[in-house]
């Protein structure tokens, strides 16, 4: 009779992560003891070898060997409960190797498939002996995590208060999941080059000066800035919104702005996705939301949720719920001007619009402008943004300069129908009856084609339109100051 609890299923091959075999059994010993070796994804071993001694099925091998990797300094689950390996320089998701180790048990052992948060298989016995042995060291999932700098190949590029930068050791305890492709040398040779003037004829600069006005430079700089150091600022509250006709420039900054932060680190979202919830968990670990060619339309309520970084309920198929807590700065880009079906003046003070007006003739047209500038003048553009990021430190937030801040508020909020009436009135000591001015109010909106609010809703309207512009003014339902005499009914009675 055999004595052995699992079997082996040879027949499968050999697995790309994981091993199993079976030591000979011990002179008058019936026990059987498994070896079970883990490779790390690039194929080197994770940790020595794993020996399952008399295992009474598959399930025990599963829990024994993620009792033996929970306890690994390399590995850490983050609040989406999905796992990271630490591969030094950050935090990488390991979500598709596990499941592939979870894959790999299931071919050779017959444990239980991975079908769910229920399932008896091997990725969910690492998680839960993780759980029970680090719960209180769940990653934040934050792209920069706490590390007082940016952090590169090599290192991490620190900003310094007299506005030099040095290069500092990477930390597993910084908790970053996100890395910029560039060394910290290079950074610093670029750094000095734009200091002492020296890249003013670089690719970059030259569209920076044909593309953008001096303030419109200014904002972009502190906007790409924002992005490196967005883990030590508090909460700016702004979104980037670029607009203008095509051919303007749009598109090589959002390809600028996702070679910085690097693919990885983007959400690629127009504002309407965000009104499909299973887009939320694309936001994990991302810096920036790009979206180009889409419009306004979205969940204004959920955009202003993660505009201020409130957190959000994030619900996945076949995973428990967490809470995401983003730090995501959200850049569009489209041809209409934004404009946001908002009552109040929420998204005037939260929007940044960027009004791409440069069309260059055919002759001026640079093809692959991006890309050249990505590929060969990387090390800048990160330089670059890190002047910008200074700014940002040493304002507290991103400043605004007043002619952008200025058509901001212009064009974000659209005209709406009272603010076309209200221009339209003449202020003095003057008594007019509510079905007046709103027979005076359809009128307008019949002649000009624009929507008519209900009478209700367009006195709130027109109140509260008064009182932003500081007018003076009393809403009454009764006469008052009028004193009768008499008065005659209908049968001729006379009544004090």
């Amino acid at each position: 009779m055999s004595t052995s609890r699992v079997t082996i299923h040879y027949a499968v091959g050999a697995q790309r992560f994981l091993d199993v075999s079976e030591l000979p059994k011990s002179a008058g010993s019936s026990t059987q003891t498994l070896r079970i070796v883990i490779r790390a994804p690039d194929g080197s071993p994770l940790l020595p070898p794993v020996d399952v001694v008399g295992p009474q099925g598959p399930v025990d091998v599963a829990h024994v060997v993620g009792q033996a990797m929970a306890g690994l300094p390399n590995l850490a689950y983050g609040v989406n409960l999905k796992p990271y390996l630490w591969s030094g320089a950050h935090w990488w998701d390991a979500d598709d190797w596990a499941r592939s180790l979870s894959l790999a048990m299931t071919r050779l052992i017959g444990t239980p498939r991975h079908n769910g948060r229920t399932s008896n298989c091997f990725y969910n016995a690492l998680l839960d002996a993780w759980l029970d042995q680090r719960r209180d060291k769940l990653l934040a999932l934050q792209p920069f995590g706490t590390c007082l700098g940016v952090p590169v190949q090599d290192g991490v590029v620190a900003l310094q208060e007299d506005g030099a930068i040095s290069v500092d050791r990477s930390d597993p305890a910084y908790g970053n999941l996100r890395v910029l492709p560039v060394r910290g040398q290079d950074v610093f040779d670029a750094w000095m080059d734009l200091e002492n003037g020296l890249a003013d004829g670089s690719r970059l600069m030259r569209f920076l000066r044909s593309s953008l006005d001096d303030d419109q430079v200014i904002v972009l700089r502190r906007w790409f800035g924002l992005h490196l150091v967005v883990h030590r600022t508090p909460n700016p509250e702004k979104l980037m919104y670029m607009y203008g006709p095509g051919g303007n420039g749009k598109s090589v900054v959002l390809r600028l702005l996702r070679a910085l932060v690097t693919d990885a680190a983007v959400a690629p979202l127009q504002l309407a996705d965000l009104r499909v919830s299973s887009n939320l968990e694309k936001l994990v670990g991302a810096l920036s939301m790009i979206g180009a060619e889409g419009n306004a339309v979205t969940d204004l309520n959920l955009l202003k949720q993660l505009i201020s970084w409130e957190p959000v309920n994030v619900n996945p198929k076949y995973r428990d719920p967490y809470t995401l807590n983003p730090r995501c700065l959200v850049t569009q880009a489209s041809n209409p001007a934004p404009a946001f079906s908002d009552p109040s003046r929420g998204m005037v003070r939260r929007v940044i619009a960027l009004h791409m007006t440069h069309q260059p003739e055919d002759g001026d047209k640079v093809l692959g402008l991006a890309d050249a500038i990505c590929s060969e003048e990387y090390a800048l553009l990160v330089a670059w943004a890190l002047q910008g990021a200074g700014e940002v430190l040493r304002a507290g937030t991103i400043e605004v300069p007043e002619s952008v801040a200025a058509h901001s508020e212009r064009v974000v909020r659209p005209i709406q129908p009272a603010d076309r009436f209200i221009g339209m009135l003449e202020f003095g000591p003057f008594e007019v009856a509510a079905d007046e001015l709103y027979a005076a109010f359809r009128l307008m909106c019949e002649r000009q084609k624009l929507p008519l609010s209900p009478k209700k809703q367009f006195l709130e309207d027109l109140a509260q339109r008064l009182q932003d512009a500081a007018r003076e003014f009393e809403a009454r339902t009764k006469v008052g100051d009028v004193e009768l005499s008499m008065h005659i009914t209908d049968r001729g009675e006379a009544l004090l």
